[in-house]
C-alpha cells in the first residue's frame, strides 16, 4: 500500500514520566480536517484521559 499513511510512536522514560513522540506521515492532516488530525488529537486525549484514571 504505497499510499498510505505511516505512524510511529517514539515511547522514552524520562523519570517518573513517558514523553511520547507521535509522527503521522503520508498525509497532510490540519486542525478541524474531521479526518486524521482530529481523529488522532481526539485518540491521543482519550488515551491520555485513560492513563490519568489508572493513576487514581
Amino acid at each position: 500500500m504505497e499510499n498510505s499513511p505511516v505512524v510511529s510512536l517514539t515511547l522514552t522514560a524520562q523519570g517518573d514520566r513517558t514523553e511520547m513522540i507521535f509522527h503521522l506521515r503520508g498525509l497532510a492532516g490540519h486542525p478541524g480536517d474531521k479526518y486524521f488530525y482530529d481523529g488522532w488529537s481526539n485518540a491521543l486525549d482519550d488515551l491520555m484521559t485513560h492513563l490519568r484514571d489508572q493513576k487514581q
